[in-house]
């Protein structure tokens, strides 16, 4: 039954990812977007990692306020409220870890 409940939502929550990614879209330079997005057919959609590995994209920290903003209703717009909470308990740890690694003189070029 959940799956049914889901599919019906499906179109509504597919209309509010279009309109966050324009926005968030629309908030960035030039240079930005060519940092921010790829092709669809090659592999990079299938690169998930949260462990510290080179990948393409835009951090978070290279963004003005109003953009981030937007890249997090972007991401917001397809996460269940738990997996929004989770990820932002993730991203709120970053300056956790950012500030042991500072404290433990531990130079890495992810924070």
């Amino acid at each position: 039954m959940a799956e049914l409940r889901t599919a019906h939502y499906a179109p509504l929550t597919a209309r509010k990812m279009r309109e966050a990614s324009l926005r968030f879209l629309d908030s960035l330079t030039d240079k930005q977007r060519d940092v921010a997005t790829f092709e669809f057919p090659g592999d990079e959609r299938y690169q998930w990692h949260y462990t510290p590995v080179d990948r393409n994209g835009l951090r978070l920290k290279d963004m003005i306020p109003l953009q981030r903003v937007h890249a997090l209703e972007l991401m917001a717009s397809g996460l269940s409220v738990r997996g929004l909470d989770q990820a932002t308990q993730i991203i709120d740890l970053e300056e956790t870890l950012h500030v042991w690694e500072h404290m433990q003189d531990v130079a890495t070029r992810w924070s």
